[in-house]
């Protein structure tokens, strides 16, 4: 959402340029438009290559279809099949213009980024590979779905509640551990 400066011409543009981190996959207006005397669709993208990311940048052009829009009018719409961040953290900040049918820009801001939260693993469970008894050793099958990526240096953090004596416990995989093993794609 934006408010308008300056008449936004039935045949211009909006621009959208997104920080990094976020990748573009064949988007489209949604269908949301508000504001706007007619309807917007996407025109150009820079989409996500096969590396995973949009380069130079991820960035979308709509084309304005219709009226003009007047000055200061609340413009509102949406993008589908942009997917946000692969971690949790702070985005970087968007930029967004209103360009004429010769893509000049007439309005421009820059939109400050926003706190992303941590994805939820999927069909997580524990499961004891065998019978235990109280204060036996045991073997545990821990198993998980991410939603987004672990990237190569990554890390897993199984948190043990402390009756969980584990003095017997291998630390690191650079040293001999016995069978610890990792399976999934």
């Amino acid at each position: 959402s934006f408010t308008t400066s300056n008449v936004l011409p039935g045949d211009g543009y909006i621009f959208v340029s997104f920080p990094p981190g976020f990748s573009l996959l064949s988007p489209v207006s949604d269908g949301y438009v508000a504001g706007i005397p007619g309807m917007l669709a996407v025109v150009d993208a820079n989409e996500t290559q096969s590396n995973g990311y949009c380069e130079p940048g991820c960035n979308v052009t709509l084309a304005v279809r219709g009226g003009a829009t007047p000055r200061h009018t609340k413009v509102s719409f949406g993008i589908a099949n942009v997917e946000n961040m692969h971690s949790s953290g702070q985005t970087g900040a968007f930029l967004v213009q209103t360009r004429t049918a010769a893509h000049e820009v007439i309005d421009m801001a820059v939109i400050e980024g926003s706190e992303t939260s941590a994805a939820k693993l999927g069909f997580a469970s524990v499961s004891l590979d065998h019978a235990a008894k109280s204060g036996s050793n045991m073997s545990l099958s821990v198993a998980f779905t991410t939603s987004n990526p672990l990237g190569s240096g990554g890390r897993i953090i199984i948190k043990f509640s402390p009756l969980f004596n584990l003095s017997d416990t291998c630390y690191s995989l650079s040293s001999s551990c016995g069978d610890i093993s990792a399976f999934g794609a």
